[in-house]
């Protein structure tokens, strides 16, 4: 006669604890995983930020420039005043620069266009200055960052 013994519960299957849920480990290298993006990513996205940010100084140096040049056809040299000009306030349109005039004469000027303090752009250190300088009918474009006042070309790139 046979013995009958009490049979011992089924062997769980490898699959069924994937069901169940995540496991502290797996939890915790996906947050590794999505803190080392993110450390990449945001400073890049805020470079792109700023360097959009600088068509509102580009935009408003230019046109600074074509009213000086519009102003200079009627008269016999250019104007230190940007209210001459038709220029409201010293800010840009989108108010992230301080806009000035500087070494105006009959046939040269400078027109600056410098971060606001305390305003978003003021971080931008590749090109915390950027300028146009008009010298007897020659126009240069110049830039400068905050640390060293060198001249980058990246700033006025097309």
């Amino acid at each position: 006669m046979p013995v009958l013994r009490p049979s011992l519960p089924a062997p769980p299957i490898q699959g069924a604890r994937a069901a169940l849920g995540f496991t502290l480990v797996e939890i915790m290298l996906a947050l590794v995983v999505v803190g080392v993006l993110a450390a990449v990513a945001l400073p890049a996205y805020q470079q792109a930020v700023q360097k959009g940010r600088r068509s509102d100084a580009i935009a408003m140096l230019t046109a600074v420039q074509q009213a000086q040049e519009r102003w200079r056809a009627n008269r016999t040299g250019y104007t230190a005043n940007l209210s001459d000009l038709g220029f409201s306030s010293g800010q840009s349109p989108k108010g992230y620069y301080e806009i000035a005039l500087s070494n105006v004469d009959i046939s040269t000027y400078t027109v600056t266009a410098t971060p606001v303090s305390s305003g978003a752009q003021a971080k931008d250190s590749l090109c915390a200055k950027l300028g146009i300088a008009v010298s007897g009918g020659q126009v240069s474009y110049t830039s400068a960052d905050s640390a060293s006042q060198a001249t980058s070309s990246k700033c006025w790139a097309q």
